[in-house]
């Protein structure tokens, strides 16, 4: 079936013919619009920009993203210099300046353009060989995106009269590439780099036919593609790698082979298109009201173009179209329910009205740990939308040099709007993996709710509630149990950039420029003997920074309230309209919680894995979500204590002894 398939491919070898660095003869038709005959890997640039970019490129000066200053390789060897960090040497070897070199020509008609970007890649191909001095020749991602370039580049080749010299050169390229991508010790298992891989090894066997092999790269490319997928995105459509921003961009690397799939009448593309509309509906929610994306783990806070597939027939895009384009929301109303839960992925998302303007309020918590790729410590984190703009944010993820303090930073617990425990990050070991998620949730008209849990501190559970009351009030409740007396627990809320902080006693207002408060974080609870503090911009250690676009830092109030003991309670209350008067009282015994507000009663028992709610008395429906691994660390915990007991008074027995041995021997 697979070799049908590929029978169907567009290019016969035949008509590759090959080139050197003479001036092409035959002209194509140029069309601005996308053909989906093979893969991109970047998001188109404007006319005037990739105009810019290509006849900078004619000079040896790189463009790669935003992210980074044009760089001028001049006379050097452009593979080896490392102007900026290994972020910049992966997109070089990437080979998108050969991607925006063919863009140049088929838009402009410039055969200079096409003529460097074949020049680059066999300069690439003479310097880097299996033993190439780059980290990021063979990386395994880059290889895969590398691969796709090439076959984008092929696809315009084969309409230009060419030599034959340079062409077996490209086909033995494509081969080497092949030949690593099918390789076993080289391929990524359950990884977002692994995907790519797939769809790059898929397409080299369409374009390439008859290379040797490439008739099981085809059917080894598909069958890992279906793995990769299962294990990256969950049944609900949630992504399960921790970063909203990679759901963008794979997003947009799947219409890319969902389309390409359709135009060679591949079977798969209908299954394709249904996971991709699972992944739209997820990626919805997530989105923040103005259309950005939160810097929840490895992601920038940036904005969501998804234009050049909007005309594909996806209803997923459509509604994200109604969704983020202006000339829409006035127009169209947004018909999916205001908010969401996504049990697998570990995701609850409150919101309550999808229009945005100034009142439009979202909140999004996550409890997971599917892997540790792009994994931060930042289990039972949140953020917080409204007024108009992000009030309570995540770090971001600054940049890929792990060993900087920067990077450390961002992914470290006290970077996230949760509660540390001793100052110490959480254990996001392998072994962990599956000891943190929801347990509980309930989305009323009135009031929604979403609990969740992690045990990933050795000997500590964190429980963690949010209650919307809606739509200006949120009360979380932390219940933070430990095995000894003297644990420092730190309760974190992490401020926007543009807000500043100020504090009254355990009071803080987040306010904006003009000194309106926007929010304010008060604490309910009062049993215990907090503290409380503002940090904005400290060095050493470093502490009240966030990174909301590549490479930053930016000094932000960091709030935190602090307590000891052997376990702690928060009780806090986060009211996004401060100015209205609020009559809200707590009372928290053993495992029932009893909160008063508005004349209502709200009370929520603490099962051991799960919680229950009660509305005046009445129980509220409940959704459990059930956790196997998650179980298994909550009954772990409880040993722990007795365990680290025993070994406490079997170390202080073996002292004693030792001692009284001493005695009697001196």
């Amino acid at each position: 079936m697979v070799e049908r398939y590929l029978n169907l491919c567009f290019w016969a070898s035949a008509s590759i013919c090959c080139y050197g660095g003479t001036k092409l003869n035959k002209k194509i038709t140029y069309d601005t619009r996308h053909s989906y005959q093979y893969i991109d890997i970047y998001h188109p640039l404007k006319k005037q920009r990739l105009y810019e970019v290509c006849n900078d490129l004619l000079q040896n000066k790189i463009y790669l993203t935003d992210n980074y200053p044009v760089i001028d390789a001049g006379d050097s060897d452009m593979w080896l210099i490392d102007p900026v960090d290994r972020s910049w040497r992966f997109w070089l070897h990437s080979f998108l300046i050969v991607g925006y070199l063919v863009d140049g020509y088929t838009l402009f008609g410039n055969e200079e353009y096409l003529n460097k970007a074949i020049t680059i890649v066999l300069d690439w191909k003479k310097k880097n060989g299996s033993s190439s001095d780059s980290e990021m020749a063979w990386h395994d991602h880059s290889t895969a995106l590398r691969l796709m370039m090439l076959c984008k580049l092929f696809y315009y080749i084969k309409k230009a009269d060419l030599g034959e010299r340079d062409g077996q050169e490209l086909r033995s390229l494509v081969q080497q590439h092949g030949d690593m991508l099918a390789n076993e010790d080289f391929y990524i298992k359950k990884h977002n780099h692994g995907l790519d891989q797939d769809i790059a090894l898929y397409i080299a066997a369409t374009f390439f036919p008859d290379l040797p092999g490439s008739t099981t790269w085809a059917e080894l490319a598909l069958h890992r593609f279906w793995e990769q997928m299962d294990h990256l995105f969950a049944k609900d459509g949630s992504y399960q790698e921790h970063s909203p921003d990679y759901v963008y961009i794979l997003i947009d690397r799947l219409i890319y082979f969902y389309m390409f799939l359709k135009n060679h009448g591949i079977e798969d593309n209908q299954e394709l298109k249904e996971r991709i509309e699972g992944i739209l509906h997820f990626f919805q929610y997530v989105l923040q009201p103005d259309g950005s994306i939160p810097p929840i783990g490895d992601s920038e806070a940036r904005q969501v173009n998804l234009q050049h597939h909007y005309d594909i027939g996806l209803y997923g895009l459509k509604a994200l179209e109604q969704f983020l384009e202006k000339r829409f929301r006035e127009r169209y109303k947004v018909t999916l329910p205001l908010e969401n839960v996504f049990p697998e992925g570990g995701y609850a998302v409150f919101r309550n009205k999808w229009p945005y303007d100034v009142n439009t309020v979202q909140m999004l918590f996550s409890a997971s740990f599917h892997s540790r790729v792009h994994k931060h410590h930042d289990d039972l984190s949140f953020t917080l939308f409204g007024s108009g703009h992000p009030l309570l944010i995540d770090a971001g993820k600054y940049n890929y040099d792990y060993e900087s303090p920067e990077r450390k930073f961002v992914v470290s617990n006290k970077a996230h709007n949760t509660v540390t425990v001793d100052e110490a990050n959480t254990d996001i070991s392998r072994l962990n993996i599956g000891k943190s998620g929801l347990s509980t949730y309930g989305l009323h008209n009135d009031v929604s709710y979403a609990a969740g849990f992690h045990c990933l501190y050795p000997g500590v559970s964190h429980r963690r509630i949010f209650i919307y009351l809606k739509p200006w009030d949120i009360i979380i409740f932390d219940d933070v149990r430990g095995y000894k007396d003297d644990h420092l627990f730190d309760q974190y809320f992490h401020l926007h950039p543009a807000l500043t902080g100020s504090l009254t006693g355990p009071l803080v207002k987040a306010n904006n420029s003009n000194h309106v408060p926007l929010l304010s974080i008060q604490q309910l609870y009062t049993n215990d003997d907090y503290s409380c503090e503002i940090v904005k911009g400290h060095q050493e250690p470093l502490e009240g920074w966030a990174s909301s676009h590549y490479s930053t830092l930016e000094p932000i109030n960091s709030v935190r309230y602090r307590v000891e003991g052997k376990e702690a309670r928060f009780a806090t209350h986060l009211n996004l309209s401060p100015a209205r008067q609020t009559d809200y009282s707590v009372s928290w015994e053993e495992d029932e919680i009893h909160f008063t507000f508005d004349r209502r009663k709200l009370t929520v028992i603490l099962a051991k894995e799960k919680e229950y709610f009660f509305l005046n008395n009445k129980q509220l429906p409940n959704n459990s979500i059930g956790n196997p691994k998650l179980k298994q660390a909550l009954n772990e915990k409880n040993e722990y204590e007795y365990k680290q007991k025993y070994r406490y008074e079997r170390k202080r027995k073996m002292r004693y002894l030792e001692e009284l041995e001493r005695y009697h021997t001196d």
